[in-house]
C-alpha cells in the first residue's frame, strides 16, 4: 500500500512522463482527464465510476499499466472473474517491464482470487452472443472459459440474432467448472482440477443454500423461550407456596395449628415440586439456547465463506502510467 507521500511523488512522476509518452496523440487530453477522474473516484470510494474512467482510458490510449487499475476496481466491486482477467492481462502485456515486487503482489492476489471464482464454459452455435449478468462477454466460440464469482447466482443469456437460445440461472463453487451446451442446455460439473478435469455424473449446479439450519435455529430459540417462560412461572408458583408454608409454619410454632396441618404439608410439597419443575425447565431452556447459538454461528460462518469480502491491494491506486 502506498503512503501518502509516495502517492504524491508517483502522481507527479506520472504527470511528467505522460506529457512525453502521449505527445502528438489526438486523444491525449481526454485520456488524461479520464485517468485523473478515475483516481479521484477511486480514492473517494466511487469504484463503479473509477472503473468506467479507467476503461475509458484504455479505449482512448491503451497501455498495459491501466489493467492493474482496472483489476483493482473490479476486485473491490467483487467482479472477481473480471479482476483476474485484468491482472492476467497486466502481467502478460507488461512482461519483463513489470517490476518484480509488483509482479509478486499481483501473483499473490491472483492465487487468492482464483479460490473465489468458478468457471463457465459455453458451447453454442458460432456467432451466438453470450451475456452474463446483463454484460456481454463475447461471441461463440469463446476463446476460453468465463470466470464467475463463486457461491452466488448468475444469469446466463445466449442469443443469436433476435432468438434467445438460452436464459437461465447458474451457480458454481470455487474452483469448479460448469459446461453449458445450448443444444441440450445440459450442464456438467467438473471436479476441481486445473489441468485434469474429470466430468462428474452429479448435477451441475449446487443446490441453493439450505434453509434447514436457519429453521432449526428458530425452533431452538423458540423452545428456549417457552421453556424459560415455564421455568419462570414455576419459580413464581414455588415462591408463593413457600410463603404460605412459612406463614403456616410460624402458626405451628405459635401453637395455633398442629404440626401435621394438611395445608402446611401441602404447601411444603408444592414448594418442592414447583422448585424441581422450575429447575428442569430452566436447564432445558439453557440447552435449547446454547444449541441455537451454536447453529447460528455455523450458519453465519457458512454464509461468510460463500460471500467473502476482499479488497485487493488496498490503499491508493498503486500503478500510474
Amino acid at each position: 500500500m502506498l503512503t501518502f507521500w509516495r502517492f504524491i511523488v508517483t502522481a507527479g512522476f506520472f504527470v511528467i512522463i505522460s506529457s512525453v509518452a502521449w505527445a502528438g496523440s489526438p486523444d491525449i487530453e481526454k485520456a488524461r482527464v479520464a485517468f485523473k477522474q478515475g483516481v479521484e473516484h477511486y480514492e473517494a470510494g466511487r469504484h463503479e465510476k473509477a472503473l468506467e474512467a479507467f476503461e475509458e482510458v484504455d479505449r482512448l490510449r491503451p497501455t498495459w499499466k491501466i489493467y492493474y487499475n482496472i483489476g483493482q476496481c473490479r476486485a473491490v466491486l467483487k467482479h472477481y472473474g473480471r479482476a483476474i482477467e485484468a491482472f492476467e492481462q497486466y502481467l502478460a502485456e507488461g512482461g519483463d517491464d513489470v517490476p518484480n515486487a509488483r509482479r509478486d503482489e499481483v501473483l499473490s492476489e491472483l492465487r487468492r482470487l482464483r479460490e473465489m471464482v468458478g468457471n463457465l464454459e459455453v458451447k453454442a452455435p458460432s456467432g451466438a452472443v453470450v451475456i452474463v449478468d446483463g454484460e456481454e462477454r463475447g461471441h461463440a466460440p469463446l476463446p476460453g472459459r468465463l470466470r464467475l464469482v463463486a457461491g452466488v447466482n448468475h444469469t446466463v443469456v445466449i442469443k443469436k440474432g433476435d432468438d434467445v437460445l438460452l436464459d437461465r440461472t447458474v451457480r458454481v463453487g470455487g474452483g469448479e467448472s460448469i459446461v453449458i451446451e445450448v443444444e441440450t442446455t445440459q450442464e456438467l460439473l467438473v471436479e476441481k482440477e486445473p489441468e485434469l478435469e474429470a466430468i462428474k455424473e452429479s448435477p451441475v449446479e449446487k443446490e441453493p443454500e439450505s434453509r434447514v439450519l436457519p429453521v432449526l435455529v428458530g425452533i431452538s430459540a423458540g423452545l428456549a423461550v417457552v421453556a424459560g417462560g415455564m421455568g419462570a412461572g414455576f419459580l413464581v408458583a414455588a415462591g408463593k407456596r413457600d410463603d404460605e408454608f412459612q406463614e403456616r409454619n410460624t402458626m405451628v410454632g405459635n401453637g395455633e395449628i398442629p404440626a401435621d396441618d394438611v395445608k402446611l404439608l401441602e404447601a411444603k410439597d408444592d414448594t418442592e415440586r414447583y422448585d424441581r419443575m422450575a429447575t428442569g425447565m430452566l436447564v432445558t431452556a439453557g440447552v435449547f439456547a446454547a444449541t441455537a447459538v451454536v447453529m447460528l454461528i455455523v450458519h453465519l460462518a457458512k454464509k461468510d465463506d460463500e460471500d467473502p469480502d476482499v479488497a485487493v491491494l488496498p490503499g491508493q491506486i498503486a500503478v500510474r502510467f
